[in-house]
């Protein structure tokens, strides 16, 4: 039995996802690219600063961090902090540097980036060089990194792990949309991994901490009322991201009415994570809608 706050909470977000997909302009999101940018500047300023204040004014809250299928999630910005004296002492950091940001989507108050990055000693030579997925979105008017999750950019050829990884993670993938279909909250737990947080582009989170969280427990019938919803599809499904343990997927679905017309289309990054043997869905960012009558 779900309670009148959770209920609440159900509606709210069933707004939040219509005001979420509105279509956008090109130059509106060349706007928030450049802004992107400038974030990212900020963060790693105040990153090699090792100046944990400066870093949360670079950041929107909640925000998110997934390590491999450990997910954190800062509240407030004094929830979040780096512990830069134990990089110095135990690897011997000194400072790090954005070697090359490539944007993979982009919304007025919504940019996903694809980012490599290298630690570097006093010298300024790299020991650790890497791959992280940023989410920065713009939330009440104030631009800040909401995401991040590492992971290795797919390269060709893959091997064997990255192969069975996409494999086992588009099934996760498939078994979602045949669960909400059908409209099997049931079956639609058994195609995440928790706790679950789904973030909208215009930096409202919502996390599932326990199966009973609206995020898990969908209100199909508020939706079939609400905006005409007979089933979902995927139109694409690409891996930016790959790890034995982890998946990255930018996504493309849509909604169809009961005669068959599609009504919606959106964006979106999904990432999925291999949780003590399980594959699930851990973390969603919805983009605007490309296409909504």
């Amino acid at each position: 039995m779900i309670d009148r706050s959770v209920c609440r909470l159900i509606n709210f977000l069933a707004w939040l996802l219509v005001v979420a997909i509105t279509p956008f302009s090109h130059a509106a999101s060349s706007e928030a690219e450049a802004a992107a940018r400038r974030t990212l500047d900020s963060f790693m300023v105040a990153w090699n600063q090792a100046d944990n204040v400066e870093l949360r004014k670079a950041m929107n809250f909640p925000n998110v961090t997934l390590a491999g299928s450990r997910m954190i999630i800062a509240n407030e910005p004094e929830d979040f902090s780096t512990d830069f004296e134990r990089m110095r002492e135990q690897e011997g950091w000194a400072k790090s540097s954005f070697d090359r940001i490539t944007v993979t989507r982009s919304a007025p108050e919504k940019v996903h980036c694809n980012v490599v990055y290298s630690r570097r000693k006093a010298d300024g030579s790299a020991y650790r060089t890497a791959t992280v997925f940023y989410v920065i979105t713009k939330k009440d008017d104030h631009w800040g990194m909401q995401f991040r999750g590492p992971g290795i950019v797919p390269s060709e050829p893959l091997s064997a792990d990255q192969r069975q990884a996409v494999v086992s993670a588009e099934e996760a993938v498939q078994q979602f949309f045949t669960a909400f279909n059908g409209a099997d909250n049931a079956a639609l737990l058994d195609t995440l991994n928790l706790p679950h947080a789904f973030l909208l582009d215009n930096g409202a989170l919502a996390a599932a901490h326990d199966p009973s969280g609206p995020l898990v427990a969908m209100d199909f019938d508020g939706m079939r009322e609400r905006e005409g919803w007979h089933m979902s599809s995927i139109d694409s499904l690409t891996p930016v991201q790959v790890s034995p343990g982890s998946v990255s997927f930018e996504l493309v679905f849509s909604r169809y009415h009961q005669n068959g017309m599609k009504y919606r289309t959106v964006p979106a990054l999904w990432v999925l994570t291999d949780k003590e043997g399980h594959w699930g869905v851990q973390f969603r960012s919805l983009m605007p809608a490309t296409y909504s009558d």
